[in-house]
């Protein structure tokens, strides 16, 4: 009787090895998923399976997983997909990749780096929240859409709001932030803010003062005032705010606003879009800018649309180039247009299209070939950490890595990308 037992249980135990080493669809998608070791790899195109309401598949296996590799031809994660994987370190995300669900990665609290590219353009209510994201966060400079909570209760301290945001949700609510730059384009703040009681540095490019969703106010009954206001617990008094040079009495004049400690920055050059997922811009900076300087725009539409031209922000056609050249003198709102309708959202190209890495697979140096010249070259490992800065170079050597997988973020005068590299 043992013997036939014991023979039972050898075969399920061999089923469930076969089971977990051969990558697994999800539902009825085009994703599958496989367990490699304390590696869980997404393969496939479109969206991981859609989960919600469902048992996750690998979802027994979450306290296990160190790394996440999400494939190439994956454009969305969905809801919760790889939340509550406490020992999650490091997770490498595709070019194709351009949305991130809700509680996508909630409670990953050993996930302290992610190098995001710039295709992503939307992150979910509380995708990173609770992680162990610190110091600076560098995001997609192409996301136009940071909802609720995305990446609150982090350890961040300083955050560069993409250009493309207009509306900014409470994505950093309960985080460490002691800075942030604040684009051209916002609008308006819901509680962006609340709860963070280091913040001592805004930059905020903004001509018009944002609006407020939640304005109130402390008052002699309620000193702690509506806590779902922007800048809840946030000493104002001691908070340096830069704004344009043209907006400081207007910033001085405005509710909130006139509570911080307001300065003169410069000249703001911004651009807005006509529709924000037909088409991206190249060549503008969150920063500041001096009367003279130039700098050339370029409008890239994606597969399916067409560059219609550029227009003041009240309509006034400028030009039908794809190419501006502008030359600072004012503060200055511009407006993109783009037609069509979207084919395929595939990934970004300018930068990345005319940037490789060789030898890759690589030994002791590896080389950026480029149309436009490098600026800078960074290393980081899968989790993303860095590891090796370079500028004005064209070669960086990794001789004191060991052998993996590796990430490269190169930033040429066409902007940024970010390729794969092995090290042999």
């Amino acid at each position: 009787m043992k013997p036939k037992f014991y023979l039972i249980a050898a075969c399920c135990i061999l089923f469930a090895m076969t089971a977990y080493s051969q990558p697994q669809r999800i539902w009825d998608s085009d994703t599958y998923w496989e367990l490699k070791g304390d590696t869980i790899v997404f393969t496939g195109k479109g969206r991981i399976g859609h989960v919600e309401g469902r048992t996750i598949p690998w979802g027994y296996n979450k306290k296990n997983i160190k790394y996440a590799i999400i494939g190439e031809g994956i454009t969305y994660i969905s809801k919760g997909a790889l939340s509550g994987c406490y020992k999650l370190v490091g997770a490498s995300l595709p070019q194709s990749l351009n949305c991130i669900g809700m509680n996508a990665f909630n409670k990953d609290s050993n996930l302290r780096h992610i190098v995001f590219l710039d295709n992503v353009d939307s992150i979910n209510g509380f995708a990173f929240s609770s992680t162990g994201l610190h110091d600076t966060l560098i995001l997609p400079k192409n996301v136009f859409y940071l909802s609720g909570c995305s990446f609150s209760s982090n350890k961040i301290t300083h955050v560069n709001v993409p250009y493309k945001v207009d509306t900014l949700f409470a994505a950093f609510e309960r985080t460490t932030l002691s800075s942030t730059i604040l684009p051209a384009g916002l609008r308006h703040l819901c509680t962006a803010f609340c709860f963070d009681s280091l913040l001592r540095n805004i930059v905020c490019l903004s001509i018009v003062p944002p609006t407020f969703h939640y304005p109130y106010e402390p008052t002699p009954t309620n000193p702690d005032g509506y806590m779902a206001h922007t800048f809840y617990k946030v000493d104002r008094s001691k908070c340096r705010l830069v704004v344009p040079t043209s907006a400081v009495e207007t910033y001085k004049n405005t509710p909130v606003w006139k509570d911080f400690m307001i300065e003169a920055g410069g000249i703001s050059v911004g651009v807005c879009f006509n529709n924000k997922r037909k088409g991206y811009v190249e060549g503008l900076e969150n920063r500041f800018y001096k009367k003279g300087e130039k700098l050339t725009l370029v409008a890239y539409p994606r597969s399916g649309c067409t560059f219609t031209g550029w227009k003041t922000k009240d309509g006034k056609v400028i030009s039908t180039s794809n190419a501006l050249h502008v030359t600072v003198t004012q503060d200055t709102m511009l407006q993109a247009c783009f037609d069509g309708e979207i084919a395929v959202r595939e990934p970004l190209k300018p930068a990345s299209a005319f940037v490789t890495l060789y030898p890759n697979p690589a030994g002791d140096v590896f080389t950026v070939h480029s149309e436009s010249m490098v600026e800078e070259i960074v290393v980081s490992n899968i989790s993303g950490q860095v590891l090796l800065r370079t500028e004005r170079t064209s070669h960086a050597n990794v001789s004191a890595l060991p052998q993996g997988i590796y990430l490269v973020r190169v930033r040429t005068e066409k902007g940024f990308c970010v390729k794969k590299l092995i090290k042999q």
